[in-house]
């Protein structure tokens, strides 16, 4: 996109302004693209029988599991579980 300023000699000048490179050639694209993959987001959670009872479930499960997460308890027994691990697989 192009855009104009004036010089300090008064002179208009014009420049180029940066915008954020994207991956779609146009927003008519770009949007029918978000629009399809919220409709097949739609359609999965349909196909698989998400009801709205069990979607809030699940975001209480996931809340519990990420505060189980944080902060993070490296104690003997998980310190002997990641040296097991890292032992195995480099093995």
């Amino acid at each position: 996109m192009l855009s104009s300023v004036l010089n300090r000699d008064g002179r208009d000048t014009e420049y180029q302004v940066w915008e954020r490179p994207t991956a779609f050639p146009s927003r008519r694209i770009e949007y029918l693209l978000y629009l399809l993959l919220v409709l097949f987001l739609l359609w999965s959670a349909w196909r698989i029988r998400i009801t709205p009872d069990r979607f809030v479930q699940g975001i209480g499960v996931a809340g519990e599991l990420i505060v189980e997460m944080f902060p993070p308890d490296f104690g003997s027994r998980q310190r002997e579980l990641i040296r097991n691990g890292l032992t195995s697989s480099s093995a």
